[in-house]
């Protein structure tokens, strides 16, 4: 008898033991849900002027936050810019992770900062707050510039007055890339193509010591063919999403169709992350060829 109600009495307990957790499971669930719902998506009609950058994604827009705790949050909700913040997240977080993996398995050494730049920056730091807005195009030159240094660095590893030259020319791009970014006069809709038009030619500067290359070397080098077409196919997909981007492609087509999935700005930072990706496959190689290399003489010649 002691032992049967010994045993109720235990029975009795886990049960309210585990009424009190799940009830807890239940209020935290509840909590965190309310946080997630603390405000409503807008349509593109009801978001302030500054916000109204696409009109072709139609509703499911995310209106201003104004903290950063609500702009982390918005996260993990569906809205026009989620997959917008994941695909800079989740580049970031690969291209950190490979870095650390080439540090700690690798039989060479390198760390791109292209891969750690403002462009990549999870984009609730970048696009909650109005002047933020900017800092966005300037990840945008950082990332070229990032991109391009080591290039023309391993390119011209051996003909150190040209490597200045290029390097020199670039940096100066870079400067006026940045004061179109961060000027607010250049900030409205209107000077939207000569923004894209600045940061297009920029990109595509690095064609002129890419030829130069290819003069120098010819083809019959089997690493200049692999580095050149590396260089090519990245600008290519660089372009592409630069095209995505501009033309508003597809949602031109299918208005509030794309709200929230394969956008054109989506699509764009899906382009830039696998550039990126070829790019740094292509300067490992350099890198490693270099590395391989004994001396410049012989290229010097």
């Amino acid at each position: 008898m002691e032992g049967t109600c010994f045993d109720s009495t235990g029975m009795k307990q886990r049960r309210t033991e585990s009424r009190l957790v799940n009830n807890g499971d239940s209020r935290f669930a509840s909590s965190l849900a309310s946080s997630l719902r603390d405000w409503t998506s807008q349509p593109f009609t009801k978001l302030p002027q500054w916000l109204q950058d696409n009109k072709y994604l139609t509703a499911e827009h995310r209106p201003p936050m104004h903290s950063f705790l609500g702009c982390f949050k918005s996260m993990f909700r569906m809205h026009t810019e989620t997959w917008n913040i994941w695909t800079h997240f989740l580049g970031l977080s690969f291209f950190v992770a490979l870095c650390l993996g080439i540090y700690v398995y690798g039989d060479y050494i390198t760390f791109l900062f292209e891969d750690i730049e403002i462009y990549q920056l999870p984009q609730p730091l970048v696009q909650c707050l109005s002047p933020l807005i900017r800092l966005d195009y300037s990840g945008i030159a950082i990332l070229i510039t990032g991109s391009s240094i080591p290039a023309y660095y391993y390119g011209f590893y051996c003909h150190a007055l040209t490597q200045c030259v290029h390097i020199t020319i670039l940096i100066l791009l870079f400067s006026g890339c940045i004061v179109i970014s961060l000027w607010k006069k250049f900030g409205t809709h209107e000077y939207r193509p000569l923004r894209f038009a600045t940061f297009l030619l920029f990109g595509l500067y690095g064609f002129v010591p890419g030829t130069h290359v290819v003069l120098r070397d010819g083809f019959e080098d089997q690493h200049t063919v692999n580095a050149i077409a590396g260089l090519l196919l990245m600008g290519g997909v660089y372009i592409l999403g630069a095209g995505f981007y501009v033309s508003r492609f597809p949602e031109r087509l299918f208005p509030g169709k794309f709200n929230t999935w394969a956008s054109s700005h989506q699509l764009f930072h899906v382009c830039v992350v696998c550039a990126a990706l070829i790019h740094y496959n292509t300067l490992l190689g350099m890198i490693k060829y270099r590395m391989s290399t004994e001396s410049c003489a012989a290229e010097q010649l």
